[in-house]
């Protein structure tokens, strides 16, 4: 898996509501905090997805997260962590679906 299929499999991952969670990478069954990579997750945040798919190696991760944080970067204008942006109480699962697909769609253009 290269990193733009990862970045599909993250979105897809979380855009059930239902499969998507803020201030931790992941949550098992009972609400408690697990690492993305947890077998035992149910639910991700959008950079805990990134972690979710086995045998994805990690300089792979990092480049989808690094791919992330650029778009991040150039729609906000200012230099932030995708960790913070992503857990404010005022970030949607719509606004993390768009950077996403807004991501996905400058890497297939060769902009990223």
């Amino acid at each position: 898996m290269n990193h733009l299929d990862l970045l599909k499999a993250s979105r897809a991952r979380i855009s059930d509501p239902t499969r998507w969670t803020k201030d931790t990478q992941a949550r098992a069954q009972n609400g408690e905090p697990v690492f993305g990579s947890d077998p035992l997750a149910v639910c991700w945040s959008g950079y805990g997805a990134l972690y979710a798919e086995p045998g994805v190696p990690s300089i792979t991760q990092a480049h989808a997260r690094s791919l992330l944080q650029e778009m991040m970067v150039r729609r906000a204008g200012a230099h932030a962590s995708l960790t913070l942006w992503h857990d404010r109480n005022e970030t949607t699962l719509a606004d993390v679906v768009d950077l996403f697909t807004a991501t996905i769609e400058a890497v297939e253009r060769g902009e990223l």
